[in-house]
């Protein structure tokens, strides 16, 4: 992803102290020249002539994306995303934050409700993507496209898959929905080791 749709706005320092990363385009950035104007209290250099040392930050926003296709798999939900800003006006899988206490299949249960109307308990994870300052849980599932609605100021929209590349889309939608339409994956973890 382009740093250039994203200010970062939301930087975080690694869990290794070594770098930042945005959670909201999962960018990974270099430190600033001045690390003072950045960390929190918690992790700031120490003052005793020891090397600099840090705490382990806790994991970032966990969330969770869903791709509901019909069941000949020719259309899938999609939502046409306000924010954040580097999403703004893409499409992009209906899906949101895990809340505190909930599992991700919970999560994405009650964000595809809260977005598209529609109470869907068969999903399936088939992806996890993992980077130092969290994660994202993909899930896939089937059923009448032609239920859901707009239960939020995004849009939803059906789309025909075999159209998908001439919409405005997040750019790993171009793996990521082949992928989920394919019944033959089982689960996989992409994680970012840089």
């Amino acid at each position: 992803m382009e740093s250039a749709l994203c200010d970062h706005p939301h930087a975080k320092t690694t869990g290794d102290g070594k770098g930042r990363y945005c959670p909201d385009c999962f960018t990974h950035l270099p430190l600033p020249a001045n690390p003072d104007s950045i960390w929190p209290p918690e992790i700031q250099p120490a003052e005793t002539g020891k090397p600099i040392t840090y705490i382990e930050a806790p994991i970032a926003t966990q969330y969770v994306v869903g791709f509901f296709f019909s069941v000949d798999y020719q259309h899938v939900v999609l939502i046409e995303k306000l924010k954040p800003a580097w999403q703004k006006g893409k499409l992009n899988g209906v899906g949101g934050k895990i809340e505190p206490g909930e599992t991700p299949e919970q999560a994405m249960q009650r964000e595809f409700r809260e977005e598209a109307g529609l109470d869907v308990v068969t999903w399936r994870k088939f992806c996890v993507l993992k980077w130092r300052g969290g994660e994202v849980h993909f899930f896939t599932a089937t059923g009448d496209v032609y239920r859901v609605y707009s239960a939020t100021e995004e849009i939803i929209r059906r789309i025909k898959v075999e159209h998908l590349e001439v919409f405005q889309i997040i750019p790993n939608l171009r793996w990521l929905v082949p992928m989920a339409a394919d019944g033959n994956i089982g689960m996989a973890t992409v994680e970012d080791i840089s």
